[in-house]
């Protein structure tokens, strides 16, 4: 039996092997250690050379950018908990962004796809350009609100200076209110314009042109 299948035995039954100077100690349940004391006996030479060439792999491996991750000698060192972190950013960043921007589920599903298989070399640098086109579409969609906003209040406290009646258009509509007829509508001429919609509760929907001033 090899040193690597004794250990896989090992690790099966919760045993720990380990070695100190010129020793191979172990640790695990009293029955296990038993039924592998004739083994480990056989195979010490074996197996403390096997420990120590995977102790030695481990100290080269503590050098990659990820520890127990994908090797990737051109980026600075980074935890499995800082990648992590990195990876939860970005895909929230994405999340953000698609429902700004209104993606497919398929397209959001694709792209955080790629994300999950990508280098961990490339997530600093993803997520820089995610965010700053979060912090752009953002601008836009806030720009967009306050001009809505705008419009909204300065529809609702447009009235008629004469009947006092509000009135309530969506934007570039005109309106004029009903009540203006018996003045002949002079009140109302900075708003009224022929054929135009008239959004006032007031108003008589049959009648679709405002009368002539010179009647």
């Amino acid at each position: 039996m090899s040193a690597a299948q004794i250990l896989s035995r090992a690790r099966a039954a919760h045993v720990s092997l380990w070695v100190e100077g010129e020793r191979l100690r172990y640790r695990g349940p009293t029955d296990a250690v038993e039924e592998l004391k004739p083994e480990l006996a056989a195979h010490k030479p074996e197996i403390v050379e096997y420990l120590r060439r995977a102790a030695n792999d481990a100290a080269m491996l503590s050098h990659y950018p990820v520890a127990d991750g994908p090797y990737t000698p051109y980026v600075v060192p980074m935890s499995p908990e800082r990648v992590a972190r990195l990876l939860a950013d970005l895909r929230t960043t994405i999340g953000r962004v698609a429902d700004i921007e209104g993606w497919t589920d398929d397209y959001r599903t694709d792209l955080l796809c790629l994300v999950a298989r990508q280098p961990v070399s490339t997530l600093a640098d993803d997520l820089a350009y995610f965010r700053d086109h979060l912090i752009s579409i953002e601008a836009v969609a806030r720009a967009a609100e306050i001009g809505r906003q705008a419009l909204a209040r300065h529809d609702a406290i447009r009235k008629c200076s004469t009947c006092q009646h509000m009135t309530h258009h969506d934007h570039g509509v005109q309106v004029r209110c009903q009540m203006g007829k018996a003045l002949g509508w002079r009140h109302h001429d900075w708003l009224d314009a022929p054929e135009t919609l008239n959004t006032c509760a007031h108003h008589n929907p049959k009648r679709g042109r405002a009368p002539s001033r010179d009647k």
